[in-house]
C-alpha cells in the first residue's frame, strides 16, 4: 500500500515553526526597471492590512540588474524572501 506524500489538515504533521498567515508571491524576470517599486507597494498594501505575511520573489534568471536590486531590498524587508531560478 502506497504511503500518502501529502497530508492535510489534522493528519498533518504538527511543525514548531511559526509560519506567516499570508504570502504573497511576485514573479520577477528581466523587471530591474520595476521591481523596485512592486516591492515596495506589495510590503506596503500588506502592512496597512495587518496580517502577518511574507514577500517571496522569485528572480527566473534574470539577465539584467533585477536580482541585484532584490538583494537590496532584503537587507531593508525582513520578510522578504528571494528564490533565485537559473
Amino acid at each position: 500500500m502506497a504511503s500518502n506524500l501529502c497530508k492535510v489538515g489534522a493528519d498533518a504533521p504538527k511543525s514548531t515553526a511559526v509560519l506567516p498567515s499570508v504570502s504573497l508571491c511576485i514573479a520577477a524576470y528581466n523587471e530591474e526597471a520595476t521591481i523596485g517599486s512592486v516591492i515596495e507597494e506589495a510590503h506596503d498594501v500588506a502592512t496597512r492590512a495587518g496580517v502577518d505575511f511574507e514577500l517571496i520573489v522569485c528572480d527566473d534568471g534574470s539577465r539584467d540588474k533585477t536580482a541585484a536590486i532584490i538583494d537590496e531590498f532584503t537587507a531593508k524587508f525582513p520578510r522578504l524572501r528571494v528564490l533565485a531560478c537559473q
